[in-house]
């Protein structure tokens, strides 16, 4: 198997029936989020929404816990706040970007939101959401980075 394969794989499972040509079906491997708040009840929600996406959470409540999970599992996506404590979400953010292409999502309630604001700009694959996130944007924010991740897979094949 290419290494090509392998990532499709990742994403897709791949079924061969007698006498038909190879047809691909979507995994049944849960799509994995990483979320990243102080507040309680902001990670809360987050998580709600995702997993109503069907998507597997695991929760940290600052950058340094964060960086532990990250290290410890493979996520396709992380959801992170950008002020907390034991580190913030734009360290949290260069540090993943140092070691893994995942997508991110950065929740800010600074004005205007913007990567500089943020202090992230140069940073590749970032997008910022400007609190009070509601759940259907932040869901399109998700469904977003999901599918622009299981694109770039198949792109690679």
């Amino acid at each position: 198997m290419t290494s090509k394969e392998a990532a499709v794989c990742r994403f897709f499972r791949w079924i061969i029936t007698p006498g038909e040509r190879v047809m691909s079906m979507p995994s049944v491997r849960t799509p994995s989020i990483l979320v990243v708040d102080d507040d309680r009840m902001s990670a809360l929600m987050i998580a709600r929404v995702a997993s109503g996406l069907g998507c597997r959470c695991v929760t940290a409540r600052s950058g340094a816990s964060a960086w532990r999970e990250f290290v410890r599992s493979r996520f396709d996506l992380v959801v992170t706040d950008l002020n907390m404590p034991g580190g913030d979400g734009a360290v949290l953010t260069r540090r993943i970007r140092n070691r893994s292409s995942v997508p991110i999502l950065m929740v800010t309630a600074l004005q205007g939101g913007t990567p500089e604001a943020c202090g992230i700009v140069g940073i590749e694959d970032v997008e910022v959401l400007q609190k009070p996130v509601v759940p259907p944007d932040l869901r399109e924010a998700i469904e977003r980075r999901l599918e622009a991740t299981i694109s770039q897979v198949v792109e690679a094949v």
